[in-house]
């Protein structure tokens, strides 16, 4: 009898399962298999983080709050609700929540430090942000956007010369980087550095010519696909208006 029942059980996960990978049918999906890891991964479908879902972050943000009632602790669910807040502009409420991750799993989840540092840095909270980058890149000294994101925060403090520096290290790890090459132009630029900062700029306006909406997906995990393209020009015009100001 136990057997029956125990193998019952594996066979409804199973079947949830199956059904959810092969029609998509989350409802019915979660009638057989109610397990949180499984919830979590449909969330994580919608959110399309890894390019291989369907973006409907309203659909991801639901799942990821019923796995959250069948487990309160899960270890990445408030990251990703976190993220969705954010990209919304919550900011408030995105604090609140990678907050409650940060209290719950500290550095087992490193990045939400990261997510952290950007709530800080686009609240205002530089000092903040700054420290949370600090330590995302100790942990992760090889990830380039903690290296971009923490000049970013010391540019906005006006410490050019730290901007410069530390997208320079991001460089050692990204040399063709469009991002990187950008924020350590205007770095230069700002440090009066002009030759210097026209050939990062130029450099990056080759490099973000050459991308596609893809990469540029990639490199901002979470946002709408829809508006890769856009991202893309809003990214040339930026890199254009400082070469502007270079030769003024």
């Amino acid at each position: 009898i136990v057997f029956i029942i125990f193998g019952g059980v594996i066979f409804r996960e199973n079947v949830g399962v199956f059904i959810w990978n092969t029609v998509r049918l989350p409802q019915i999906a979660l009638f057989f298999n109610a397990d949180a890891d499984f919830i979590h991964s449909i969330g994580e479908y919608y959110f399309n983080a890894e390019g291989s879902g369907v973006y409907d972050i309203e659909k991801a943000e639901k799942y990821f709050n019923i796995a959250l009632e069948y487990d309160p602790a899960h270890k990445f669910t408030r990251h990703q609700l976190a993220r969705i807040q954010f990209l919304r502009g919550d900011f408030d409420e995105a604090l609140k929540t990678i907050n409650e991750q940060i209290g719950l799993h500290g550095d087992e989840v490193i990045a939400s430090y990261y997510v952290r540092g950007l709530i800080y840095g686009f609240s205002g909270e530089l000092e903040k942000a700054e420290d949370d980058f600090l330590k995302f890149i100790k942990a992760k000294p090889k990830n380039w956007g903690g290296y971009n994101d923490l000049a970013w925060i010391y540019f906005q403090k006006g410490e050019y010369q730290k901007a410069e520096e530390y997208s320079r290290l991001g460089l050692q790890i990204a040399p063709r980087n469009a991002w990187l090459l950008t924020t350590h132009g205007v770095s230069l630029l700002n440090l009066g550095k002009k030759e210097l900062a026209q050939k990062e700029l130029e450099e990056a306006l080759v490099v973000i010519r050459e991308l596609t909406p893809d990469d540029w997906l990639n490199t901002n995990p979470g946002n709408n696909p829809r508006i890769a393209d856009s991202g893309l020009l809003q990214m040339v015009a930026i890199i254009e208006n400082n070469l502007a100001l270079v030769n003024n």
